[in-house]
């Protein structure tokens, strides 16, 4: 049987490049890769014809694909939920996420990364982009005859890498990925991704870098002014250590590894490892993985130009997966991309002309079976809240309602203190004790037996000190905290979510 070839393809704000490869038993075969630097960084158009020369040099149109886009596109929220149980955690995730985007009603898509559960909840990196921004990268994708089954953030796979290769990797870490105008800066602890930012520089502007195509190398017109600026940015690479840290006030200090493109410039490298607060980390991992015809298909291309594509394929299909943005709608569709353009538009023709006739003959029966189908999938969502763990039988609705009247009849707190107590006097108590002068909306009361979690919305922060102050006044709660106070600019008021424990 042939092997497959795929692309695997980085997409950066100024610089695409592309690695096309096949692969048998870990061991991978470059049949060709190219690299194309934009003369206008973030140009739609000079974005789509550098892909197109990408995928033309590689003669890699039609073929399986794998895509990466820069970190800055990408939102991210690092969150603690209070369940050790996976399936609750997926179930609360979305509602927490809605509550914490700022894409302004827009549509988005997220995916996320679990840490693993413990007694006191689960850590969860999620990544959130707008939906709209991604069908345009598919788009953009398309016209070039590229379908790509996996749509993910650049520089993630060569952590993932890093964890997965590299012995001497250590298992908390940080990996600083310098490009032309910004670098990715990624936080791993305990094997786990805690952190990802995008940081601008002037590395390329204040160094006078530019892309010499006759030697294929980088040339540095003002070294004294790249070192300058490599302070900087190590400056700001440490600012950010330092803001992580005091998130996590007995987390050791971590090494950092400095790669990609400008990263491979010595004087850029010894001058932000110099100037960080942390040790040196060694971030090749490529010797660990078995490549083939590697050094004569990326010639001449810089050093580093590379290395996010090449981290990409070499990425094990299941860290891959661990973090795909084509969901939902635009979930990949097997065999799809794997035809010659004219062929799938003539299939795709013909399935357009087929659907509509289905749809014009079965409007009615489709419209009514897509309602009855939501109707039970909310009565098995609502089922399984109510009961976790379990799945409904025949008659849903009905067992449901024994359910409730059970909870009903034994909604007392698992508390020695107290066997009476039951969650309406829990609310009664906290409804009486939180000032009737304070203007407060609640949202969401998530309560587990042993903690009571409120999030709602008020005027100011000095209002929900006041409701913690108030609280505490409870014989009912050992100990009140304020999970998380911000600012809601769109509401005018403060986003407020109190912890209760029993």
């Amino acid at each position: 049987m042939a092997e497959t070839a795929t692309l695997a393809l980085d997409i950066k704000n100024n610089v695409v490049a592309g690695v096309f490869f096949t692969e048998n038993k870990r061991v991978l075969t470059v049949l060709a890769a190219h690299c194309s630097f934009l003369a206008e960084p973030s140009s739609p158009a000079g974005l789509e014809a550098a892909v197109a020369e990408v995928v033309e040099r590689c003669g890699a149109r039609g073929a399986r694909c794998l895509v990466t886009f820069g970190a800055e596109h990408f939102n991210y929220r690092s969150m603690h939920l209070p369940f050790e149980d996976s399936k609750k955690v997926r179930s609360v995730l979305p509602f927490e996420i809605e509550d914490n985007a700022s894409f302004n009603d827009e549509p988005f898509l997220f995916d996320y990364l679990l840490g693993p559960g413990t007694e006191e909840g689960t850590e969860v990196f999620a990544a959130l982009i707008k939906k709209a921004a991604l069908i345009e990268w598919l788009a953009l994708l398309q016209t070039a005859g590229l379908d790509p089954e996996i749509v993910t953030i650049s520089g993630l796979p060569a952590a993932f890498n890093m964890c997965r290769y590299a012995e001497a990797t250590p298992q908390s870490y940080a990996l600083l990925q310098i490009g032309l105008t910004r670098a990715t800066f990624q936080l791993i602890r305990n094997g786990e991704v805690k952190a990802i930012r995008s940081l601008p520089h002037n590395l390329r502007q204040q160094g006078g870098i530019r892309y010499a195509a006759e030697t294929g190398k980088l040339e540095v017109a003002d070294a004294g002014q790249l070192e300058a600026a490599a302070g900087d940015l190590a400056a700001g690479v440490a600012n950010t250590l330092f803001a992580l840290k005091a998130d996590d006030a007995e987390a050791e200090e971590v090494p950092v590894g400095v790669g990609g493109l400008l990263g491979a410039l010595e004087s850029c490298r010894r001058v932000v490892l110099e100037a960080l607060p942390a040790p040196a980390l060694n971030t090749d991992w490529l010797q660990a993985i078995a490549i083939e015809n590697l050094q004569s298909a990326a010639a001449p291309w810089p050093h580093g130009s590379l290395d996010d594509a090449i981290a990409l394929a070499c990425c094990s299909p299941r860290d891959r997966e661990r973090m795909n943005f084509r969901k939902d709608e635009l979930a990949f569709k097997s065999g799809r991309g794997r035809f010659p353009l004219p062929l799938r538009v003539a299939l795709a023709s013909l399935l357009a002309l087929a659907v509509a006739v289905v749809l014009y003959q079965g409007f009615d029966y489709q419209r009514m079976k897509q309602k009855r189908n939501k109707l039970a999938d909310r009565i098995v969502s609502q089922f399984q809240e109510l009961v976790p763990g379990t799945q409904p039988g025949k008659e849903p609705v009905k067992e449901m309602q024994i359910k409730v009247n059970k909870l009903r009849e034994t909604a007392a707190v698992d508390s020695n203190r107290d066997t009476s107590l039951t969650t309406v006097k829990l609310l009664a108590d906290i409804s009486e004790r939180i000032p009737e002068a304070i203007p407060v909306s609640l949202e969401r009361f998530i309560y587990d037996r042993k903690t009571i979690r409120i999030k709602g919305l008020t005027d100011n922060f000095n209002s929900v000190d006041m409701m913690k102050k108030a609280l505490e006044q409870s014989p009912h709660f050992a100990m009140v905290s304020i999970g998380s106070a911000n600012i809601d600019p769109k509401e005018q008021g403060v986003r407020f979510e109190l912890k209760l424990d029993l």
